[in-house]
């Protein structure tokens, strides 16, 4: 057989559309020909036996002559002979059925390609791409003829613009593409077009698992060279970059998936009909008729399994695509009673190898169970094993070596567990391991520093002195975060519904009955809620969720004791069916909607029964395979043929690394949900593909990953083998402010920033230690020209956007006026209470420095002049959202000789991180971010510290202000700023002995103040990708975008008595609403001639985000209120008691949002 053609297939997700329009329909008996002769024409395709795989498509031809499918794939047939007229001919005749198909003008060019007919190819690659100009393996193609012209014709720079253009949009398409990337990022290199390269290093090195040692260095070096702008030291590093990166499985496998296997195995098969006799295949249920599993094993090289260990037996496996080639591979273990023996089976061209020996696996005792998942977030994935001689825990370092790190489990590498469950359940990030024993389970709580903490008592899923077979998670409940369902071997399963803080609340009378040995989860039913199967010697039981944490028993036809079973999709037609394995038989039921029938005829005849079962699919057609451990411990594989008929989708998560670090890389955890026509299907990512049939729907039309931190991501018309890179989303950076300037409503900036209700900031004394509770008691600066009065009123939108909630308490505009050639300044950094006073800075003589520069020398004053929305952004990130390598920016200030004050300020925004990275990095030793310190030259040369911390910019678009009066040792006046948090400085200068000016202050009170609902701006980033987020008014979604934080909030209408003073009367608001706040001018003096007017807002009030390690953050209470000294808060503190509050609650707080729109957004429950 060919094994290359096997890699080939695995890329084959073609839609094919259209069809002609007199298209001869064939009989029920004929339909079921075609289909059976396509399926066999595919699987002859895949072993290389030509002859037979062209007999069976001019079968296919011959029932349904209108069709391409069997056309273009006779074609491929004919090219893999060198036939190359008649390859030609026959797809020639497919592409005059569907013109419009780029997959079928692929197979057409390419044939001309083998052929020696590049100008023909070219041609038509570019006739298609005006059809279709998003067909990813066009635009690689022609991407490809372009690189080969410029060889020929180097100085035609017209050849590498159109190259250029079309990586362009190919990198748009395939974000996680490392081909792509890597050949954008040369191609831009090679141009001169340093910054733009920069752009796409950076992004590649979020995306990118942990890359081989070789290039660590040589990435840093490349990074730094772009930042400073030097192309040629930055080409010299990327080269290096580029050449070790090549030669990864990660890099090949992306590569097949844009060009294919190549050599003899050219060209990608049709897998689909035209769109009418898939619609004909659907009615007639001909899949069901003419799809088989065939036993693979001798075929995939798994049965030398089987014969190698003399009187051995199989006890585990687990399935992962380990190597990133995305082939899935495969580990067991066999056992002959006297050794064990580890096998690692790499997929090669649709054929195991053991690697186990080279790669560093190998122990004794016996293994029970057997997971792959990134333990230690390299964006590779390791392997943990339960054994009767401990825990195993191996990490894998990407380049085909395991590395036994038992060690770091401490004791727990000499437990005896029965099953392991690795999953982000304290939602900060990293993968922590459930431990299943017979006794009391343990839980290792990943520090991410190469040390684990047992916490299982602490949060309360220690589970008792029981017997644990097995585990799920999940969210059970619907309410954001991963609960665990616990299967013991006697008493029925246990759920935990998780409270989030690392809290577990066990549930009782949920409605299971008995207990197990293996437990699956699923939605069956399509209603968006989590289902569960138990499996065991007594009897088989699915249990429907009925929602609230309750279950109910559904009446079903495997009911018998079995050893194992697993939900998947084996049709393909978007209902996740059963397998069950019993001790004498296997049974395979279909699910009708809901409703399950048994269609076991479908699996080889004499199928025996089986011990453990898992799916794979290892040829990679789109259609999942069984793997199974049968009863007599043998490794068995059957292949499904047909199953593809289907179309399908697979999905493949992408946790940003550097810069980011709020989910794991693969997404373990993490909710997908997708919609295709009136086809509704949600999945909890289990593994690092999630398998989607989608039935004869040509595409799903949005998809919904809700990330395991809670933050959702769309996606419209996905692609059928779809990477989805995480988007790096703002998802809490307090309310935003945006003032009417004469034409609209435009972005200020945010506020209320000072506020953190619930928010963690690390382990102090063994306990988790939170933000101060207080109000904010906070200004921020509306500059002149951003504020004008319409129709004798100020008018201020107040915004909630974000996945927030907010409590304003009291709401005053300060009206500014001074002379015109005079600025004025408020300190607009983050401070702890007591807060200082409201100073209003006056600035009559800006400075600015002589030079400014980081720590290596690179000159940083050109972006420093001028608040321009051009940062200083030459320091690189660390793994973690707003943590970045510590870096410096060296003012020299000249000559201060004869200065008393001297007074900067650094004008910038923050990118903060959130909650959970900080629960992660307080977890760790190696710490969280500090904020700038200020240091100056001592006698010696040396820096030395005089402030410790100026803190940092409240936010976005604020001003730092920071007395350096008498801080200066010598007469050398440099300064250095050092600090380790994401801080982009944009404009900085400073006053040297600033002269009183006269300044008029006026405070004026809302005339009226307005909530209603409005919806969700337009973001992006202001000043180009190291901006700020920014807000258009302007443009507007309705819906819901976050889950709501439920509870009672302030009723729509009037809310202007709320705003008049600090009083506990707030206005409380949700993520959607917005709050129209008026002031009149006339309560304003009258502007003086010569003089400017500026504004300051005051907001008292607090903020809570819906972090799932925020404190509470997933309800609007418990309330905050003046003179609150910690939150969350205990019983000896408590909201007012007084009647006005009392009045106040049942007069406004009326809005109860209880957060179940977010759910039906997809699913369309209920209510539209």
């Amino acid at each position: 057989m060919s094994k290359q053609f096997l890699l080939a297939l695995c890329l084959c997700m073609i839609l094919v559309g259209g069809c002609a329009k007199k298209e001869e329909r064939p009989k029920a008996e004929q339909l079921v020909n075609v289909v059976e002769a396509r399926n066999l024409g595919l699987a002859y395709l895949e072993e290389n036996r030509l002859d037979e795989a062209e007999q069976e498509f001019l079968k296919v031809i011959m029932h349904a002559p209108e069709d391409p499918m069997g056309y273009a794939n006779l074609g491929i047939v004919y090219m893999r002979k060198g036939e190359y007229a008649s390859a030609e001919a026959r797809v020639q005749r497919a592409v005059d059925m569907v013109p419009e198909d780029p997959d079928i003008t692929l197979i057409l060019a390419e044939v001309h390609e083998a052929a020696g007919e590049n100008e023909k190819a070219e041609g038509l690659l570019i006739q298609s791409l005006r059809k279709a100009p998003d067909h990813v393996r066009s635009l690689y193609r022609i991407s490809e003829i372009y690189l080969k012209m410029s060889y020929l014709a180097p100085d035609d720079s017209s050849i590498q613009i159109k190259r250029e253009k079309r990586l362009v949009h190919l990198v748009n398409l395939q974000p996680a593409s490392m081909p792509a990337r890597l050949q954008m990022i040369e191609s831009l290199l090679t141009h001169q077009l340093t910054d733009s390269a920069l752009a796409h290093m950076e992004l590649l090195v979020q995306q990118i698992p942990e890359p081989p040692k070789e290039a660590v260095n040589p990435i840093r070096d490349a990074l730094k060279a772009m930042q400073a702008g030097d192309n040629p030291k930055a080409s010299r590093s990327f080269r290096i970059v580029h050449n070790v990166l090549k030669v990864t499985a990660r890099y090949q496998a992306d590569l097949i998936e844009l060009k294919g296997a190549g050599g003899a195995n050219v060209g990608f098969p049709i897998l689909n009909f035209s769109e009418n006799l898939s619609q004909r295949i659907e009615d007639e249920s001909t899949v069901l008729k003419t799809l088989r599993f065939t036993d693979a094993t001798e075929l995939s090289g798994l049965d030398f399994v089987n014969g190698v260990v003399p009187n051995g037996t199989v006890s585990v496996m687990a399935v992962a695509d380990f190597d990133g080639d995305n082939s899935q591979d495969i580990y067991c273990s066999v056992w002959n009673g006297e050794k064990n023996r580890v096998f690692l089976f790499r997929q090669e061209f649709g054929e195991f190898m053991d690697v186990a020996s080279e790669s560093g696996l190998k122990h004794g005792g016996v293994d029970l169970d057997a997971r792959f998942a990134d333990i230690d977030n390299t964006g590779h994935l390791d392997l943990i094993v339960a054994n009767t001689a401990g825990v195993r825990y191996y990490q894998y370092d990407g380049e085909n070596q395991f590395e036994d790190s038992s060690s770091s489990l401490g004791s727990g590498e000499e437990i005896e567990a029965k099953a392991l469950l690795p999953g982000d359940f304290d939602h900060d990030g990293d993968l922590d391991i459930y431990v299943l024993k017979n006794s009391t389970n343990l839980f290792w709580r990943n520090n991410l520093d190469g040390s684990f903490s047992e916490t299982a008592g602490k949060m309360n899923i220690d589970g008792g002195n029981v017997n644990s077979r097995d585990a799920v998670f999940g969210d059970i409940d619907d309410d954001g975060d991963l609960d665990l369902v616990i299967l013991d071997e006697i008493g029925p399963p246990r759920l935990y519904s998780n409270l989030r803080q690392g809290q577990f609340e066990k549930l009782d009378s949920v409605g299971f009955e008995k207990g197990g040995s293996t437990l699956a989860a699923a939605d069956y039913n399509n209603d968006g809620w989590l289902d569960l199967l138990v499996v065991g010697n007594n009897r088989t039981e699915l249990y429907r969720n009925k929602g609230e944490g309750l279950f109910e028993k559904v009446s079903t036809p495997f009911s018998a004791p079995a050893e194992d079973g697993h939900f998947f999709d084996f049709d393909n037609d978007g209902w996740v069916d059963l397998v069950i394995a019993g001790k004498d038989k296997t049974a395979l039921y279909h699910n009708k909607k809901g409703e399950f029938e048994d269609v076991s005829n479908v699996l080889p005849e004499g199928m025996t029964g089986g011990r453990m079962l898992d799916v794979i699919d290892y040829n990679q057609d789109g259609d999942l395979d069984i793997l199974m451990i049968d009863e007599d411990r043998k490794i068995r594989l059957f292949r499904n043929d047909g199953g593809n008929i289907n179309k399908y989708l697979n999905v493949r998560l992408v946790g940003l690394r550097t810069g980011s670090g709020k989910n794991n890389h693969f997404g373990l955890g993490a909710r997908v949900e997708i919609r295709a026509g009136d086809l509704y299907q949600s999945k909890v990512v289990t593994s690092e593909v999630t398998h989607f049939g989608i039935g004869q729907r040509l595409k799903a039309d949005v998809m919904r990953i809700i990330w395991t931190n809670g933050v959702p991501q769309n996606l419209f018309f996905p692609g059928s083998d779809q990477d989805i890179v995480e988007e790096q989303i703002l998802k809490g950076s307090c309310p935003f402010l945006y003032a009417w300037n004469g034409e609209r409503y435009e972005f200020v900036k945010d506020i209320l920033w000072r506020s953190a209700l619930g928010m963690p900031l690390g382990i102090m004394a063994g306990e988790m230690a939170y933000a101060f509770a207080n109000s904010t008691e906070e200004y921020v600066k509306i500059p002149g020209e951003a504020l004008i009065a319409k129709d004798g009123k100020y008018k201020l939108q107040l915004t909630m956007e974000l996945w927030e909630t907010n409590y304003y308490d009291d709401v005053k505009l300060h009206v500014v006026d001074h002379p015109a050639a005079t600025e004025v300044y408020i300190d607009e950094k983050f401070a702890i209470p007591p807060y200082p006073s409201n100073t209003i800075y006056t600035v009559s003589d800006k400075k600015l420095p002589l030079s400014a520069i980081d720590g290596e020398g690179n000159d940083l004053l050109p972006m420093l002049r001028e608040w321009d929305y051009e940062y200083v952004s030459n320091f690189l990130l660390t793994d973690f959202q707003g943590i970045a390598e510590p870096h410096d920016l060296i003012l020299d200030l000249g000559d201060l000789k004869k200065s008393d004050d001297v007074v900067l300020f650094l004008h910038g925004w923050l990118f903060p991180s959130d909650a959970s990275i900080n629960v992660n990095r307080s977890q760790s030793s190696e710490g969280s971010a500090f904020p700038p310190k200020v240091q100056v030259p001592d006698k010696n040369g040396d820096w030395k510290t005089v402030i410790g911390s100026i803190n940092f910019p409240n936010g976005k678009d604020k001003t730092c202000v920071v007395d350096l009066s008498g801080k200066f040792l010598t007469d050398d006046f440099r300064i250095r700023l050092q600090t380790s948090m994401q801080i982009y400085w944009d404009h900085v200068f400073f006053t040297v002995n600033e002269p009183d000016v006269e300044v008029v202050e006026t405070v004026l009170s809302a005339v009226s103040a307005d909530l209603h609902y409005r919806g969700f701006s337009r973001m992006y980033r202001k000043g180009g990708r190291y901006g700020p987020h920014w807000f258009d008014y302007s443009t507007v979604t309705a819906g819901p975008k976050w889950r709501d934080l439920t509870g009672m909030y302030t009723r729509y209408g009037d809310v202007t008595p709320l705003l008049e003073s600090p009083d506990n009367l707030s206005v409380i608001m949700n993520s959607g609403d917005e709050l129209t706040v008026t002031f009149s001018q006339t309560d304003a003096p009258p502007l003086r001639d010569g003089w400017k007017r500026d504004y300051l807002l005051y907001s008292d009030g607090w903020l809570k985000d819906g972090d799932l390690n925020t404190a509470t953050g997933n309800t609007v209470g418990p309330l905050p209120f003046q003179g609150l000294t910690a939150y969350p808060y205990g019983p000896e503190q408590k909201t007012p008691e007084h009647e006005e509050f009392h009045t106040y609650l049942k007069q406004y707080n009326t809005r109860e949002v209880k957060g179940d729109l977010f759910r039906r957004v997809l699913s369309q429950e209920g209510d539209k």
